[in-house]
């Protein structure tokens, strides 16, 4: 099972850089083969966790920057117990 995270910017100027963080550390591209950042467009990002696990539970945090300021935005994810694909159709 995975799941998916969009962080979307409503107004701003650009350039803006959306940074993403998992328990205060920074995620980049490519450091967990199981975690995918990918840029939508020029104000939103989505994270795609692959293969869920206990593993990825924790506080993951959204940064958006640009020359003016910087917001975040944070929620928590936890995941519990084992998850089982339904059976192929016949």
């Amino acid at each position: 099972m995975r799941t998916r995270v969009i962080c979307g910017v409503n107004q701003g100027d650009l350039p803006l850089t959306l940074t993403w963080f998992k328990d205060g550390q920074s995620l980049s591209h490519g450091r967990s083969p199981d975690i995918q950042l990918k840029v939508i467009d020029q104000y939103s990002s989505v994270m795609v966790l692959a293969s869920l696990s206990a593993e990825h539970s924790g506080r993951y945090t959204c940064q958006a920057h640009n020359a003016a300021a910087a917001v975040r935005s944070s929620a928590t994810l936890s995941v519990h117990g084992k998850v089982e694909a339904p059976p192929p159709a016949p």
